[in-house]
């Protein structure tokens, strides 16, 4: 699989489905489609990003609207806040 290079205004590709966008709904309709047997392009803005890189990225950890930094832990590693209540 490589990147597509345009030359002009125009470019044809031969495909089943065409997903815009690889994020998290695009990336998820890309692989159920490609499941099926069809044969997918995704069309992204943002730079190609190699496997490897993706492995080698740390994404922050996410829970409860918080962000995961070397200097804060993820929540599920904190004590929980003595004035936390849970929410009904």
């Amino acid at each position: 699989m490589s990147p597509l290079t345009v030359r002009g205004s125009v470019a044809e590709v031969e495909c089943d489905a065409l997903v815009v966008g690889s994020g998290a709904g695009g990336s998820v309709a890309a692989l159920e489609l490609a499941r099926a047997g069809r044969a997918v392009t995704v069309l992204e803005e943002g730079p190609r990003v190699s496997t490897d890189e993706l492995a080698a990225a740390s994404p922050p950890s996410r829970c409860a609207g918080c962000t995961a930094t070397p200097a804060r832990p993820p929540c599920s590693a904190r004590r929980p806040s003595p004035t936390a209540r849970p929410v009904p």
